[in-house]
């Protein structure tokens, strides 16, 4: 920790004395503006499709939130969407993001497998699941997309898309710093700094700095688990080359090195008893604290950029993005989490490369508005190696490697028939390649015991929308219908080992309105989806191989109603409520795992033995279940709270509660979480002149124990945890 204390002061002292030297030259009008609200209620601006739009006029289920909304609701990474966003489940499973919305998602994690909610930052597609789970650091907003983007965001969008804007360079000088330290020996610095170097340039820089202990022991040995120290640094130069023309250069630079992610621990509430009991070990049921016989740890690495050119005429902008990114990852968890050595594998030296390309324009002529655009994907993801321990030892090597080449052209048009009355359509033509480039094995002696050739599947796809909306005085109606596609896939260890797309037709209508002079705003839709051939990934019990199937037909349907009210120019109160159905149609399903126990179980004052411990897979009809990480009802509720002082000061409170009812975590319906809530908190005192203010905050203040994700496994039902209770306090500076 000590080390990692100076780490962190060392980059707060040179990002805030580059922010010290800058404010010397900031003029006197350079402060940020006040934070007094007006009763009416904010406008939020989107871009979802691809042009600048009032929320409240854009014909799509949005959760839109602020940088300063983020900062007051304590989101600081995009698994922590989840308790802003309902209908959204945002779990991960040894790092790879795992994000659901309205029950649409995937839990594949194996190299080359995309999610089936798509992730963009500054509008570039994030193809490597452990580069989607992003720390939230000088954010300009975060756009949640429900429903299948079918058109505009294309492939592995049958869910929707979380698009993640950061800020860009200003034009004048602005700076953000914030340093926290919180239970667990958190200490945290975000940093960032913008300005113009002359008249045409303007630059920024982003910083995090991270340092927390693990939330859990390891009670067999030394150290902790879950525990998070990584930098990330990500740096914008904007030209303006011409008055038309614009430049904007972005590169980052993630580092990780720590516990999180790593470990697991076990349910004993629905019939499994754990592989590592029934050997006579020892493991922990819903507890931060593990047993560990193998060496954890985790290695992220990432680098890359992107250019973003932008020209604009004066009906039409066109704009290019190219962008490249390198990942690198050694994910060495402990899989069984015993006190005993029975069974692991890791991650050594994966990775992956990407290079996405668009170029789009965006045009009106008169009451006709149309989006053309084309886009370009080649990836590639690796093992190099994963490592398989049978008891203390090295077992196999597997060296592996997957290729994706995908290419799509779109076109969406809108036209006002009237005032009131506008029509929308759109297509979408998809072609993608994949290619099971490598699958290597090696033994222990180091002799290559297979070796498998090269493959390849192609798939292509139409997807198209149709949208009309009304515009009344107070309000806006909407119905539309739109079609997405997930790209199919390839189980990178498994020779042959592909499957076909996903497909889903979508049906909504909604309304939004501002009434009361806009003291009052009310969002309601209802939605209805056909879904096909869900992607399923489960281990098989002969071979411990991660193996892929395909859910026939599933049907989804619910509504979803947002109510924002402003009784005064203080108070503001939010309630956002999700509420559906998710169900398998028709689901012969060939991996759903049953306790041993069940068939053998132990006799009365017995000891459990490796008969009845663990889990057999067994082929079993689910159809008429419940779909996994679908919660009937999900729901938020906040208030906030703003006392202003004679000298200038004031006191802002904020607080939230986050609501889910129980939430299933196998096709089976067997391991379930059981409804619960979380409760964060936020204290803000602003000093006068708004620039410096101090902030108490807690999180899941309420110390709730929750189940975030599982790893069900022939060797018993294994499960990860929430974040306990955290609380802290935060100084910040900004102008």
């Amino acid at each position: 920790m000590q080390k990692g204390m100076k780490f962190l002061l060392l980059g707060s002292c040179a990002v805030t004395g580059f922010a010290a030297s800058g404010e010397a030259r900031a003029q006197t009008e350079d402060v940020v503006e006040g934070r007094a609200a007006t009763a009416a209620i904010d406008d939020i601006v989107v871009t979802a499709n691809r042009r600048s739009e009032n929320l409240q006029s854009t014909p799509l289920t949005i959760t839109a939130l602020g940088g300063e909304q983020l900062i007051d609701l304590g989101v600081t990474s995009s698994l922590e969407l989840q308790k802003v966003t309902p209908g959204l489940f945002y779990g991960n499973n040894g790092g790879f993001a795992q994000p659901y919305i309205r029950g649409v998602g995937t839990a594949i994690t194996v190299p080359g497998a995309e999610s089936s909610v798509a992730t963009f930052i500054d509008d570039v597609y994030q193809s490597q699941p452990f580069f989607t789970i992003q720390s939230l650091n000088a954010i300009d907003r975060v756009e949640v997309l429900k429903g299948p983007q079918g058109v505009l965001y294309g492939r592995n969008a049958t869910g929707g898309a979380i698009r993640i804007q950061t800020r860009n360079p200003s034009d004048r000088f602005e700076t953000d710093n914030e340093l926290t330290y919180g239970n667990y020996d958190q200490l945290r610095f975000n940093g960032y700094v913008s300005g113009p170097l002359s008249d045409t340039l303007s630059a920024n820089l982003a910083v995090v700095l991270t340092d927390r202990d693990g939330f859990g022991r390891i009670l067999n040995g030394s150290g902790r688990v879950s525990s998070e120290q990584y930098a990330s640094v990500r740096a914008k130069l904007g030209w303006d080359a011409t008055e038309n023309l614009n430049i904007l250069l972005t590169g980052y630079y993630f580092d990780e090195g720590d516990r999180n992610n790593t470990a697991t621990t076990y349910s004993d509430r629905f019939g499994s008893i754990p592989t590592a009991v029934g050997l006579g070990g020892q493991v922990t049921y819903y507890s931060q604290d593990i047993y560990s016989s193998y060496p954890i740890g985790n290695k992220i690495e990432s680098v890359g950029g992107n250019a973003r050119i932008t020209w604009e005429g004066a009906d039409i902008t066109v704009t290019s993005i190219s962008a490249l990114s390198k990942l690198t990852y050694t994910q060495g968890g402990d899989f069984l989490s015993a006190s005993i050595p029975i069974f692991n594998f890791q991650a050594r030296d994966g990775g992956g490369n990407s290079f996405y390309q668009t170029l789009e324009a965006v045009g009106t002529a008169g009451p006709f508005e149309w989006v053309v655009g084309g886009s370009f994907t080649d990836d590639e993801g690796r093992f190099d190696t994963l490592d398989v321990f049978v008891g203390p030892n090295l077992a196999t090597q597997t060296f592996a490697q997957v290729s994706t080449r995908a290419y799509a052209l779109y076109a969406r048009g809108s036209y006002d028939l009237t005032d009131r009355l506008n029509v929308t359509a759109g297509l979408r033509y998809t072609d993608e390649r994949k290619s099971q480039d490598r699958i290597e094995v090696f033994n222990a002696a180091g002799v290559r015991t297979s070796l498998t050739p090269k493959s390849s599947r192609s798939w292509s796809k139409v997807t198209w929308q149709g949208l009309v909306k009304y515009q009344l005085d107070e309000a806006m109606l909407y119905a539309k219908i739109e079609t997405g596609f997930k790209s199919g896939t390839v189980n990178t260890l498994v020779p042959g080992g592909y499957i076909d797309p996903e497909t889903i037709t979508s049906y909504e209508a909604g309304i939004k309105s501002d009434l009361l002079d806009r003291r009052l705003r009310v969002n309601l839709s209802g939605f209805y989806y056909k879904y096909k051939n869900l992607q399923q990934q489960y281990n098989d019990v002969a071979t411990g191989a991660s193996l892929l199937e395909s859910a026939e037909r599933a049907r989804v349907y619910g509504g979803e109603l947002q109510i924002v009210a402003a009784p005064t120019d203080r108070l503001r109160l939010s309630a956002s409520a999700n509420l559906m159905k998710g169900t398998f149609v028709d689901f012969l399903s060939g991996g759903q795992f049953v306790p041993r126990a069940f068939a053998n179980p132990v006799p009365p004052g017995g000891t459990p033995g490796p008969a009845n411990a663990g889990n057999i897979v067994t082929t079993l009809d689910v159809s008429g279940n419940r779909m996994m990480r679908a919660p009937d009802f999900t729901g938020t509720v906040s208030a906030s709270y703003t006392v202003p002082f004679a000298n200038g000061s004031s006191l802002d409170a904020n607080a939230s509660y986050y609501y889910s009812s129980k939430v299933y975590f196998d096709a089976s319906n067997r391991l379930a979480q059981p409804s619960y809530g979380l409760l964060d908190a936020r204290l803000t005192y602003q000093l006068p002149g708004e620039r410096i203010s101090l902030s108490l905050w807690g999180r899941n203040l309420t110390d709730e124990t929750y189940i975030a994700g599982s790893a069900l496994s022939a060797n018993g039902d294994q499960i990860r945890l929430g974040t306990p209770r955290q609380y802290g306090v935060t100084a910040r500076y900004a102008f």
